[in-house]
């Protein structure tokens, strides 16, 4: 699925802080996410890279996992669909011509001593932040 982002260095903030807004392109099919799942993949120079992506593990990755960042509820997300055939002029189909796809913001927070990730749905559906402040996980700097 591809993936679209827009970036933000809030380093006036904290020196370690980011966040992100992340579209997904509305499905083929009706779907429903349950969260996000996350890969480390990274070249490292010329042909070396190194991975923990399912499809391009690289042999011996012991320190690096994945990583899954759980909504609070499910989010059903709905294909897009052209329901207009150009004959007349119908509102209602109108009105159900598009979807958003899923849209995330996901930020990562810092104090002196820890670093986390905090994360929100935001559409199709609005949900409450997830992991604010760290309260349910975060790593030692």
């Amino acid at each position: 699925m591809a993936l679209e982002g827009e970036d933000h260095d809030d380093t006036a903030q904290g020196l370690l802080d980011r966040r992100v807004r992340l579209r997904f392109p509305a499905p083929r099919v009706p779907v429903v996410a349950h969260g996000l799942a996350g890969y480390f993949d990274a070249d490292l120079y010329a042909d070396v890279t190194i991975s923990i992506h399912p499809a391009s593990r690289s042999e011996g990755m012991f320190s690096w996992f994945p990583l899954f960042l759980p909504f609070s509820a499910p989010v059903p997300l709905e294909p897009s669909s052209s329901s207009s055939d150009g004959e007349g002029d119908d509102v209602e189909a109108h009105s159900k011509k598009t979807s958003t796809g899923l849209v995330v913001d996901l930020w990562r927070r810092s104090d002196d001593v820890r670093v986390w990730y905090e994360w929100a749905v935001v559409a199709p559906v609005r949900l409450p932040i997830q992991n604010p402040n760290g309260r349910s996980y975060a790593m030692l700097l």
